[in-house]
């Protein structure tokens, strides 16, 4: 048998060979997050201090994700051995379980451990329009007597329950019928949509973006920029229900200062293969929602870029006219999420723009003009929950791009990549 002081010694070599996640566990001595740095793998760590002695012992764990789950494939087993586990029990000393996490799905939230009905630890659940939450249950069985003692592990099939706040209205726009290539929008129809200004000796027309709080747009990093040199927050105004960029007094509309912006710390302005091309804008105060001011639904589903090929995305902006000035109203186009080799077969320079952050989507050739739509959400409705949710963010493409005479490609960060640092900005701010 291991004795005490030699597990204290194993499980410090364990964490040694893990780097941690640090801030987001409620209990941070009964649950951890630790990456691993070969796989770069995310799994959670439970451990029972003191174990009451049952048999069978059984070990409650509660998860809560803002995503949309039907299944939730996760591995639960023991971190010891099956020996070192049974003297645990048997002594009410520390016993540790490793949880394996879905990789193409964002880190849940721990919301509950409890072992023989005790509790252990609790915490928040997940923030979103849509939160799925996942029961776990293990039980441990002993049988045997002496050295012939079997430890018996049985995990039950996940428990999950979807809630939908009727309180949240995000993602409901006004209906809207197929349209080939681009059209021009009605007021109201995509309320999510802002106008981000810059203010010089008058408003100039800078990015669109997207409102996904009453406080919180998203939009593109880049917009945020220029001349390589990142502007004062006090350059920037932004314009929530908009609908001419001309019409300073249009009814139902609301022009915000912002209070801060934040941009992705992997963002950088001058790295052309830049997967993070993203920014937070806080208003100054809070909008108040109605018929054309509204916000989108965050990605509540599935990370795999694979079941979305050849789903269509709609993006709106304000984009170019032959004068090279910008269209008061503006104008929504459908976009195909394809593979990022049919993006490499249109040109292979597509490489350097790429990567697992990012996706690729096909458009007709010549409605976006890559300045105005810049910063524009591409959407995703789903039908189950009747909701836009935001899914990319138009970034970046390359001039003659086009494998064909009606169509072209852009590149769009991949917001579900990075749910975890744009739930972090919006809470943290939340007031």
């Amino acid at each position: 048998m291991i004795n005490a002081v030699a597990k204290t010694t194993l499980l410090a070599q364990l964490l040694q060979l893990m780097i941690v996640v640090l801030g987001q566990s409620p209990c941070p001595t009964s649950f951890w997050y630790n990456r691993d740095p070969e796989t770069n793998e995310t799994s959670g760590y439970v451990q029972i201090l003191s174990p009451s002695k049952e048999n069978p012992s059984r070990l409650n764990i509660t998860l809560s994700h803002n995503v949309a789950l039907s299944t939730y494939n996760v591995g639960i087993e023991l971190v010891h051995t099956a020996e070192e586990s049974i003297m645990a029990l048997e002594q009410s000393m520390p016993i540790m379980f490793r949880l394996s996490f879905p990789s193409d799905l964002p880190i849940p939230m721990l919301t509950s451990i409890l072992f023989n009905n005790e509790i252990i630890c609790t915490g928040p659940p997940a923030v979103g329009p849509i939160v799925s939450t996942i029961v776990l249950v293990n039980e441990l069985h002993l049988s045997g007597k002496g050295c012939k003692k079997k430890l018996t592990v049985i995990s039950i099939l996940p428990a999950i329950s979807l809630n939908q706040p009727n309180n949240l209205d995000c993602g409901r726009g006004l209906p809207i019928a197929p349209v080939a290539g681009d059209s021009e929008v009605s007021p109201g129809q995509w309320p999510w949509v802002v106008a981000i200004f810059i203010v010089k000796r008058e408003f100039v027309f800078q990015c669109t973006g997207t409102l996904v709080t009453n406080k919180h747009v998203i939009s593109a990093a880049q917009c945020f920029y220029m001349d390589n040199m990142s502007l004062l927050v006090e350059n920037f105004m932004v314009s929530v229900g908009r609908y001419d960029l001309r019409d300073w007094r249009q009814k139902g509309s609301v022009n915000s200062d912002v209070a801060e912006y934040r941009i992705h710390p992997d963002f950088s302005y001058t790295d052309i293969s830049n997967d993070a091309d993203l920014a937070v804008a806080i208003l100054r105060d809070k909008v108040e929602y109605g018929p054309l001011i509204r916000p989108c639904c965050l990605w509540s589903w599935s990370a795999d870029l694979n079941v979305l090929r050849g789903k269509y995305g709609t993006v709106v902006g304000w984009d170019l006219n032959e004068l090279g000035e910008y269209n008061s109203k503006p104008k929504w186009i459908t976009a195909s999420i394809v593979s990022q080799e049919e993006c490499l077969r249109s040109n292979g320079n597509y490489a350097a723009l790429m990567s697992n952050r990012t996706f690729c989507a096909e458009h007709r050739k010549g409605s976006f003009t890559y300045k105005g739509e810049n910063g524009s959400g591409l959407v995703i409705y789903e039908q189950e929950t009747d909701r836009f949710y935001l899914r990319g963010v138009v970034s970046k493409t390359i001039a003659g791009a086009i494998p064909s005479d009606e169509n072209e490609f852009t590149i769009f960060v991949d917001v579900a990549r990075h749910l975890n640092w744009i739930y972090r900005q919006i809470t943290q701010y939340c007031v």
